[in-house]
């Protein structure tokens, strides 16, 4: 009875986690309401905001620099804060099955390097299963896509000059909204994770290094069209690479997990099905009662 209710607690601990990017057109920064003839001619960098939706534990969004890759590896981090947050909501603890929904880019998402991130995962013992879904061609109004468009809205009526402003905005819409809760954050530094998943089948080490970030064309051109107002700090420190990071965690807690059983030894191994299973039949009599067939009842024969 024990290994029965296990097993349907295990399959009941799943965790749903979508990602994805939002429309890059809103997050001009620095971004103004009223527009002159000036401020045309100013080159505005568009901000990456990814979207995390962990559902039924956090909606997050990741504000990122304009210089900083879109790859996989900046996917990963996303996912990695996400899990984090999971992680010290439940007590330390993980679901058993994450499930990963994200949408076709072989960039991003669907590739090798995505699987080799989650297989080193499993290898760890820090997930048990983890399942990577990509939705058919064409999609447009899943949840993720309904609650982001109403996101983007109440960004594109607001006005920011730097990407704090725009974490404040999206930490509003969540207060709002009052789904699931979360946070909204900086995601301008990652760990690379890279070289991390690329150690499969080689040493497991700790997770160290920044990953490096793009270069940036035309420096002298933003610079000399940067305008005298509370966005000309962030446009010019932000071609000179002067611009404040913030840190990333110094640790993502969420990878100290491991699957064990309550005794503290390794996970039980799940009931293993007989390899043949003998039938009983019932035949109903007036849907008063259901005796056992007598054709499969080896006491009616000794009878």
């Amino acid at each position: 009875m024990g290994v029965r209710m296990r097993d349907i607690q295990e399959s009941l601990s799943v965790l749903l986690l979508r990602a994805d990017a939002l429309d890059q057109a809103k997050h001009k920064c620095p971004r103004v309401l009223t527009k002159t003839h000036a401020f045309d001619a100013l080159l505005r960098p568009s901000l990456s905001v990814m979207m995390l939706w962990a559902q039924g534990h956090a909606l997050a969004f990741d504000i990122k620099d304009p210089d900083n890759f879109k790859n996989t590896n900046s996917n990963v981090e996303g996912m990695a804060r996400v899990l984090d947050i999971v992680y010290r909501s439940c007590n330390s603890s993980l679901p058993h099955h994450v499930a990963i929904l994200q949408d076709n880019c072989s960039r991003d998402c669907k590739n090798g390097l995505l699987l080799s991130w989650c297989i080193k995962l499993k290898v760890l013992g820090v997930l048990d299963k983890i399942s990577l879904l990509y939705p058919e061609k064409g999609h447009t109004h899943g949840p993720l896509d309904a609650l982001g468009g109403q996101a983007v809205v109440k960004c594109s009526n607001s006005e920011f000059s730097t990407p704090d402003e725009l974490v404040s905005l999206y930490t509003g819409f969540l207060q709002d909204s009052k789904v699931d809760g979360g946070a909204s954050f900086r995601g301008d530094q990652q760990a690379d994770w890279k070289s991390w998943w690329e150690e499969l089948g080689l040493v497991f080490a700790n997770l160290t290094g920044i990953y490096p970030r793009k270069n940036i064309k035309d420096k002298e051109k933003v610079i000399a069209k940067a305008q005298q107002d509370a966005a000309c700090e962030f446009l010019v420190s932000w071609v000179k690479g002067t611009l404040r990071r913030h840190p990333r965690p110094a640790q993502y807690e969420f990878l100290n997990h491991r699957f064990v059983d309550d005794d503290g030894g390794p996970p039980v191994p799940a009931r293993e099905m007989p390899a043949e299973v003998r039938p009983i039949r019932v035949r109903a009599e007036s849907g008063a009662q259901l005796p056992a067939d007598n054709e499969d009842d080896e006491d009616a024969e000794d009878e």
